[in-house]
């Protein structure tokens, strides 16, 4: 019996997956099967594990054609997947279009098909495949359009974000992430807000995306016109955790993963949740983080250099309070509580 980990496009949807698998490694065989367009092969590569690469498109969000491609993909690559599904596999989707073919294929087979919803709005393709799971997982407790039967677990986060004690005490340095692919409306923003920033002694590391890497630089030097020690600019993080745990603050994206990750390491963020992503998920997961204390929001139509500097300046004011917010948190590991209820633990 192995373990198959589907799921991929984005970080949110891979690094969860990873979580689950470095717990089980050596214990149970692991194969990845994600998406051909991401971040994965590059990632997976490093950590040593099996990987398929799969020919899978985007269906939310789509025009009437997109959505028929992409179902004519899937159908064809469910055909392809199933023949590494073997009779009592396990399947653990963890969202994203990269999901869909092993999911399809597991329950078409008849094996034992797990879902877990990092967002907390319910995906379409999770919905669909809900009444078919073994058993459904969330990250949030309210997870809107999640079935009664669902059991809410967090979401998976590498164990190396654990143990990052809570900061009570005024920093500025600032972490800028925009998804693992980066954001263009939020390289902008920080780039004209980076001057005032950087001359009132903060420190930034801009994860910029790969693709929007040179993008990125050619704006900063023509807004800065002069180099700044206090100014990292990145196209990939590969140690998140190291970064968050020199961060006082975090400027990112509403993915679940980002959120996770920034509430395991105990930082604070201020968040700007994508305005497209489907049926507004990013908004919802960050007002989780705004109602329990953690974060601050900003939605992309009040973006602006002044209104990130001043959100910027509020937190840090208010750091200490972040901070003590944080440390009565207890950090529950959902990585551990998903291997046991797939059965895994032995």
């Amino acid at each position: 019996m192995k373990l198959i980990i589907a799921g991929g496009g984005t970080g949110g949807h891979l690094y969860p997956g990873i979580a689950v698998a470095e717990r089980l490694k050596d214990k149970v065989p692991l194969l990845f099967l994600v998406s051909e367009r991401g971040i994965e092969r590059e990632v997976l590569s490093k950590l040593g594990y099996d990987f398929v690469e799969q020919k899978v498109s985007v269906f939310a969000g789509e025009k009437m054609f997109g959505k028929v491609k992409a179902l004519s993909k899937l159908v064809k690559q469910s055909h392809a997947v199933s023949g590494y599904i073997k009779k009592g596999d396990k399947v653990l989707v963890l969202g994203g279009f990269a999901g869909a073919p092993a999911a399809m294929a597991g329950i078409l087979k008849r094996n034992e098909v797990y879902i877990h919803e990092s967002n907390s709005v319910m995906g379409t393709l999770n919905r669909w495949l809900a009444s078919q799971a073994a058993k459904v997982f969330t990250a949030y407790s309210k997870t809107l359009h999640a079935p009664a039967r669902s059991i809410c677990v967090g979401n998976p986060v590498r164990s190396s974000f654990f143990g990052i004690e809570a900061n009570t005490e005024r920093g500025k340095n600032i972490l800028v992430i925009g998804g693992s692919n980066g954001a263009r409306i939020i390289n902008q923003t920080v780039v004209k807000a980076a001057k005032t920033l950087l001359e009132d002694g903060y420190s930034i590391t801009h994860q910029t995306g790969k693709t929007l890497e040179d993008e990125t630089r050619a704006l900063y030097k023509a807004e800065l016109k002069q180099e700044y020690e206090n100014l990292r600019v990145l196209p990939f993080i590969d140690d998140m955790a190291q970064e968050l745990k020199w961060a006082d603050m975090v400027a990112a994206r509403a993915g679940s993963g980002m959120l996770f990750e920034a509430m395991a390491a105990k930082r604070p963020g201020i968040y700007i949740p994508f305005a497209a992503a489907a049926q507004n998920h990013q908004f919802h997961n960050a007002k989780y983080m705004v109602d329990s204390g953690f974060g601050r929001l900003i939605t992309e139509d009040r973006l602006s250099a002044a209104a990130l500097i001043k959100e910027i300046d509020k937190m840090y004011i208010e750091l200490t309070t972040y901070g003590l917010n944080f440390a009565h948190l207890k950090i529950e590991d959902a990585a551990a509580k998903m291997i046991k209820l797939m059965g895994l633990d032995n």
